[in-house]
């Protein structure tokens, strides 16, 4: 019901109370009878079309991608083969199986989106996920064996370019060669199957092929790990990538509220591409005019899937406006082409707009460093608005006299 109602504005009085009691279910580890293949697979759907929150800190997402996978394993989903071992006695029948296996695969679909945050993913890539890509069995739905195979390339690039045991920051050194073979898969994968996927399907495949445009194009720690000749492929494959997925989405704009939370994730890294893009010395080199009706469109999809003022679509989509109003580098020598953040290889682009973006708070926000920015310029703007309506309301009055009805006047500032 909750997913239902997500984008019904006119159930929305509805929407919110419902949410805030399920998000109060969702997190309750307590109780051992929550730990069931149901519990799963609503923690996945929560994962999929995520309860409304403003500040990315106020996500729950990567927690119930935690808790899907760590019931699931205490389920036995990663081992279809074995039940016993999990339960005594315990014997599907071949329906309960091939459920059992569809929600582990949407479990790792939906660990990979939550990657797009930065963060470790609570899953490994295991036999049994496997076994689901190389048989292809009848009953796995072709949506899920599609986005399986992304968020495996995903995966793989993640934990390969972003998961390095020997730096501190976790980044491959020296891996332009390693960018080349991901490349070259990506390649032939989208040659073996691109004709039997949907435009959502599509949308998806562009994560992991920006996840290498953005290692390749931008410096980390003062080098760029892509041989300098190899700067114009990751340019014109960004760029190409980046347009092509807006476009796509575009085509199926009534769809877009109602998309997956990682599929939104991919228009949002498509976006800031585009803007990192155009603020380095590399935009004489892209069709501006393309670039720019691609972020507007971006623009439009991501607000339509706003539900309130100041939720994270909403955020995301202020940031968006004050990047592409912001100056436009022309000279090489003030390319833009290194990222603020550098640990956290899943967002490193997304998290650069976003403190990027934080200059178009005033310096005394700044100054306060505020768990939610955004929050704390509502409170700025709403004080100012009181403090210039002190003038008009209040009474001239010598403010000095005992006889001056202050709490009438505070309630007439409060009904103003």
């Amino acid at each position: 019901m909750l997913v239902s109602l997500r984008n019904r504005s006119k159930q929305q009085d509805l929407y919110f109370p419902l949410a805030a009691s399920v998000q109060a279910m969702a997190c309750d580890v307590s109780s051992s009878e929550s730990r069931t293949l149901h519990s799963v697979q609503a923690l996945v759907l929560l994962c999929c079309w995520q309860l409304p929150f403003g500040a990315t800190r106020n996500d729950h997402s990567d927690t119930f991608a935690a808790l899907a996978c760590q019931y699931g394993y205490r389920l036995g989903l990663h081992r279809p083969k074995h039940p016993g071992d999990f339960e005594y006695n315990a014997a599907w029948d071949e329906q309960t199986t091939i459920l059992r296996r569809k929600t582990w695969a949407g479990c790792f679909i939906v660990c990979q989106g939550i990657s797009a945050t930065g963060i470790p993913v609570p899953i490994r890539f295991d036999h049994s996920l496997l076994e689901v890509l190389t048989s292809r069995p009848e009953w796995m739905p072709d949506a899920i064996f599609h986005q399986l195979h992304t968020a495996r390339k995903s995966y793989e690039i993640c934990n390969t370019l972003g998961g390095h045991d020997a730096t501190c920051n976790g980044l491959l050194p020296n891996a332009s060669a390693t960018l080349r073979v991901f490349d070259a898969d990506l390649r032939a994968h989208e040659n073996s199957f691109s004709e039997s996927w949907t435009k959502q399907d599509l949308i998806h495949f562009s994560w992991p092929r920006l996840l290498l445009c953005v290692f390749g194009l931008f410096e980390q720690d003062g080098q760029r790990v892509s041989q300098p000749q190899d700067l114009h492929h990751w340019l014109a494959l960004g760029y190409a990538t980046a347009t092509t997925v807006l476009r796509t989405a575009s085509s199926i704009g009534d769809e877009i509220p109602y998309i997956a939370s990682h599929l939104r994730k991919c228009l949002i890294n498509a976006v800031f591409l585009l803007l990192k893009i155009m603020s380095s010395s590399w935009h004489p080199f892209v069709d501006e005019a393309t670039v720019w009706n691609c972020i507007n469109q971006g623009w439009n999809m991501l607000k339509s899937c706003s539900l309130v003022d100041h939720d994270n679509m909403s955020r995301t989509c202020a940031v968006i406006e004050y990047l592409s109003n912001g100056p436009q580098t022309a000279e090489p020598t003030l390319a833009n082409t290194t990222l603020s953040v550098r640990s956290r290889f899943g967002a490193n682009l997304v998290l650069d707009a976003v403190f990027r973006a934080r200059d178009r708070f005033s310096q005394s926000i700044r100054d306060q460093r505020p768990l939610d920015y955004t929050q704390a310029a509502v409170q700025e703007t709403f004080l100012n608005s009181v403090i210039h309506q002190i003038p008009e309301v209040l009474p001239n009055l010598d403010v000095g006299a005992s006889d001056v009805d202050w709490n009438a006047i505070f309630n007439d500032l409060c009904a103003t």
